[in-house]
């Protein structure tokens, strides 16, 4: 990962440290997390970007955030809106592929959640020719988002979660023989307050 990326995920867990220094933690089964009502997080994430069709040069590493927003209707399930971007570099060529979806959070147990969702995916090409960069940009298309979390730490009104998620996106020419398809796929670390 770049330390361009590095750098905001660890100044996230260096803002965050105080807070759960101080904060009561306690085991899940012996308080529950009231998740119902407002909340919202943040997350840094690892992984790759990927597509198929013309013009896709197969799987690079990436790494990106990703924040979210969501009403607990009950204790175990929400709605959410999630904006998540994943970029990466490599011989002079930058793509970044960002998300947004909208979708349901389900906690099938105290402590994991699964989520789902579809929206939009938008890809940012950037070239650097002769010190320039020359910026392409692909159409939006619709785009399926999958997630799933392990909260390992939550205090009264918070929860850090380990979590994977993956998103795809597809695009066909105005002629429907070319179909491209992007995806992006993480591995990372969130902290949702309630």
């Amino acid at each position: 990962m770049r330390l361009r990326l590095l750098i905001p995920a660890l100044l996230a867990t260096s803002l965050a440290a105080p807070a759960l220094a101080r904060a009561d933690v306690t085991q899940p089964e012996s308080h529950p997390l009231d998740r119902q009502g407002l909340f919202g997080g943040l997350g840094a994430f690892g992984g790759n970007i990927s597509c198929d069709g013309d013009n896709c040069g197969g799987f690079r590493k990436a790494g990106g955030l990703a924040g979210h927003v969501g009403y607990g209707f009950t204790p175990r399930l929400a709605g959410f809106l999630d904006a998540w971007f994943m970029t990466s570099t490599e011989n002079d060529v930058t793509i970044t592929y960002v998300v947004g979806t909208v979708g349901v959070r389900f906690w099938v147990a105290p402590i994991l959640w699964i989520e789902g969702g579809v929206g939009n995916g938008h890809a940012n090409v950037s070239v650097k020719i002769l010190g320039t960069n020359v910026n392409g940009n692909s159409d939006d298309v619709p785009t399926g988002f999958l997630a799933a979390g392990l909260e390992v730490v939550r205090g009264k009104r918070w929860a850090l979660d380990v979590q994977g998620r993956v998103a795809q996106g597809t695009a066909t020419d105005d002629s429907g023989n070319n179909i491209s398809t992007g995806r992006s796929a993480g591995l990372g670390v969130a902290i949702t307050w309630f």
